[in-house]
């Protein structure tokens, strides 16, 4: 974690801002509580595009072996239109930033930065599985592909908490 976590104060108790742990569990309450992400994409004919999409955390079976230990599942996975222009824009420049809120400041919310991969048909049932265990209801409408959204960086704000500006959670 890049944000400084010194509490003046050592002798009371720990402190939200003492631990990676801690931001990252907030993370995964944000990324758990939310079922709506928007991808914005640069390169392409449709630079920059933004996508309102759900998504949900990655599935173990689908986490890289690079990031930190314990923050794997930070990961999120999502499926895009095959012809859309989100996914012309990922051909050209894998690079992705990303926000989830509840469009209330008030309210934790997360912004971060990854590289979107587009996954095989293989791993398609894995996706479909973690956004349909979060959103029984979810369904697709049109020709989808599997992406997931290695994160690089999150920037996690809670009011409630008093991280403001954003505490930094450094993945990879």
């Amino acid at each position: 974690m890049s944000a400084s976590t010194h509490n003046p104060s050592s002798q009371s108790a720990p402190t939200p801002f003492d631990s990676i742990a801690t931001v990252a569990a907030r993370a995964r309450k944000v990324f758990d509580e939310n079922n709506a992400v928007q991808l914005a994409t640069l390169g392409g004919a449709w630079s920059p595009w933004i996508l309102g999409a759900y998504f949900a955390r990655a599935p173990e079976v689908l986490w890289l072996p690079d990031a930190k230990p314990g923050l794997g599942d930070l990961e999120l996975v999502l499926m895009v239109e095959r012809n859309g222009k989100t996914m012309s824009n990922l051909q050209v420049d894998p690079r992705v930033a990303f926000s989830v809120s509840k469009n209330d400041a008030t309210l934790d919310f997360i912004q971060g930065s990854g590289n979107a991969t587009v996954l095989t048909s293989g791993e398609e049932p894995h996706v479909m599985h973690a956004l349909t265990r979060k959103m029984s209801w979810y369904r697709l409408y049109t020709p989808c592909l599997p992406v997931r959204i290695t994160v690089n960086e999150l920037f996690v704000t809670s009011f409630e908490l008093g991280w403001m500006p954003a505490l930094r959670l450094t993945l990879r």
